[in-house]
């Protein structure tokens, strides 16, 4: 073998192990003539934008990748033989869902159940947002948690009321004095519209009083009014 031919033998030897050290350190450098796979380019979209991939279609020499994102659903083109982004392009936008009124809220707890509505509040249950909503008619209570954005009702149980008698108007009085301290100066017991109620009066100091609404069925507090 002359010294010409083992050079040149030599520096083949080279270039393939720089190549394959290139391919290992920076594995998304093509060194292969070869297009880009379908799971190459999946792998890339994925690992770059970090979203959920919907479709992958295939053309002459692109990809279309769909992919969704929190900020809406994009579709991602790749050239096949290059294995680069040639172009993002948005289809839609997420925008954030709209919370229902207190009014349809009202509507959907008495399509699930007819009567009269005595409490309807918004709280939480865990880390979610719902209403709690009680409904009574002469029979039942029913109680429901609602969920303030889609409407739906997650979770409803119904139970026979055994009795229709009010309470007495010191157990409405103990009711108020729960929520506000002070001085009780007046209970009336209405009826607006066959809804029975008290309405406590209590003295709070020689400038505030404060007003509690209780329902005189279920005992619910039905709202609290100051006056100053």
């Amino acid at each position: 073998m002359s010294l010409t031919r083992g050079k040149k033998v030599l520096f083949t030897v080279l270039a393939v192990v720089l190549l394959a050290v290139l391919a290992s350190q920076f594995p998304g450098v093509r060194t292969s003539a070869e297009p880009m796979t379908k799971a190459e380019a999946k792998e890339l979209v994925k690992s770059r934008y970090n979203g959920e991939i919907v479709e992958i279609n295939t053309s002459q020499d692109m990809y279309h990748i769909t992919i969704k994102l929190d900020t809406g659903t994009y579709n991602i083109q790749i050239d096949r033989s290059k294995g680069e982004v040639q172009k993002v392009a948005r289809l839609t936008e997420e925008t954030a869902p709209q919370e229902k009124t207190e009014g349809e809220i009202r509507e959907i707890a008495l399509k699930e159940e007819p009567g009269e509505i005595t409490k309807l509040e918004k709280g939480s249950e865990g880390e979610r947002e719902v209403y709690h909503v009680v409904v009574q008619t002469d029979t039942s209570s029913t109680e429901m948690m609602i969920d303030p954005y889609s409407g739906e009702i997650i979770k409803s149980d119904t139970a026979e009321r055994t009795t229709t008698q009010p309470i007495t108007e010191e157990e409405a009085v103990q009711i108020a004095l729960k929520q506000v301290k002070g001085k009780v100066d007046d209970v009336d017991l209405k009826d607006s519209d066959g809804q029975i109620y008290y309405l406590v009066d209590i003295e709070v100091n020689d400038d505030v009083d404060a007003t509690v609404q209780i329902h005189a069925i279920t005992g619910e507090v039905m709202t609290l009014t100051w006056d100053d």
